[in-house]
Formats: C-alpha cells, structure tokens, sequence
C-alpha cells in the first residue's frame, strides 16, 4: 500500500509544462502506446481478470475479445455460468448478448462485472479512437520520465470524459493513468505493466485501483494476443442475436 501511495503521489505531483522534447505528435505518441495493446488491424486477446480486496482476491474471470479498428469490439464471456454471453461494442453503443435470448440489450460501458473493471475497460483496446489527445506536460515515474497527455472523449457516452495519461518518453509505453468520469470526479487510477521479454513489446497487465478506496484494485491480464482477421459478421447486432457462437 506505501508503495502505491508513494508512486501516487509522484503521479499526482505537478506537472512541468516546459516544453517536450519530441519529433512525435500527440496523436503519434498516442497510437503508440494503443500499439502495446493492440494491433492497427484486428486482434484477439485472451483476457484474465482478478479482483482484489487488499491482498484477498475475491473474484476471477475470463474473456475473449475480438477487437477490428474502427472502434469495435467483440468481448465472450468464458467462465462458468457466464459461458455464452456476449458483449458488443460498436462505437459508443454497447449490447450485451444472453445466451437464451434472440434480443440484445443495450448497456453502458461503465457496468461493472469484475471488481473495479466495467465492460468499457474489458472492450476498449485503443483510446485513439475516441480521445483527442494533447501533451500537457512531462513528469518522472520510477525514475523514467513520462510525456503527460490530456485526453478529452470525442463524443458523448464513453466510460470517460477526461484521461491524463502518462507514456514512456523513449519507448512510448503507457505507464499509468487517471481516469474521469463526465462528473469531473477521478474514478479509477491506472498503472501498466510491459512486458519487454518478447518481440515487440507488449501490455502484459493493467490495474485499477479505486480512486476513493485504493486497496480495491482489479487485474486485466493480456495472457495471449495474437494479430487475426476478425470476419465483419462478429460486429453485426442481428447476426450475433441469431448465431450460436462457440470462441
């Protein structure tokens, strides 16, 4: 906890708004870090979720998702009861997907299903698509020094409003995030893990820690990613309303 605290308080910490030296521009540096945790075209990531009450886990899920620019993803539920659900998102619509059900139901990226993770933290792979970003500024985290991005949603009806964000400034990785709902009020507080062992790099885990109470965090683990053609039919409502899908 006194370690979290302390790399929180380095997040926290004013920012130098000097100026940053880069050849990229933000919306460069942005897709980068998106590069860690998906590809340009369509990805498949197999996804392990814990959720955490101090060191107690008290839940754990996984998924499959099947993510194609622009903005789409297909998240299958793989455990237990949940096996067969199905969430879709296109865009700033989500539809999640019953098993025994011919009918989608519409829901909001923000509805929890693991601990501090809500769908739109499971679906979303890539902020690129829909934030604008700008370089606010630089800071150092762990001893490396960080380009600080602001990021504003583009349309109404994402999970949030505002993102600050923090990338490596020599490799570009994402390192940690605060994240704002449309309220102003900080949510969630984010840190990165990147695993530099294989070729390229890649987003082996992230984790959310509760903005008001800390000791609450939740694990998204990227346990497998691999580049595929994902068919267009995966993203169309009335097909996955009809199908009998096993992924």
């Amino acid at each position: 906890m006194y370690k979290f605290m302390a790399i929180i308080g380095c997040f926290l910490a004013l920012s130098s708004h000097a100026q940053v030296s880069t050849t990229l521009s933000a919306a460069q540096i942005l897709a980068n870090a998106d590069s860690f945790r998906a590809s340009q075209s369509g990805t498949l990531s197999s996804t392990r979720v814990e959720a955490f009450d101090g060191e107690r886990k008290i839940k754990e899920r996984r998924y499959h998702v099947y993510s194609m620019p622009p903005a789409r993803s297909l998240v299958v539920f793989q455990h237990g009861s949940e096996r067969g659900q199905k969430l879709l998102m296109r865009g700033n619509d989500y539809w999640i997907f019953m098993p025994n059900s011919k009918r989608p139901i519409r829901i909001t990226p923000l509805q929890r299903v693991v601990g501090e993770a809500a769908i739109g933290d499971i679906a979303t792979l890539s902020w690129a698509e829909h934030y604008r970003a700008t370089i606010s500024g630089k800071r150092i985290i762990n001893q490396r020094e960080c380009i600080e991005l602001e990021l504003v949603a583009t349309a109404s009806g994402l999970s949030y409003s505002r993102i600050e964000l923090s990338v490596d400034a020599q490799g570009y990785w994402p390192v940690a995030a605060k994240l704002y709902l449309q309220s102003g009020k900080l949510a969630k507080v984010a840190q990165f893990r990147i695993d530099n062992s294989s070729s390229p790099a890649h987003l082996s885990a992230m984790e959310l820690r509760d903005a008001i109470t800390p000791s609450k965090h939740t694990l998204l683990h990227y346990e497998q990613r691999q580049q595929q053609d994902i068919p267009e039919k995966f993203f169309n409502p009335a097909y996955l309303a009809q199908a009998t899908l096993t992924l």
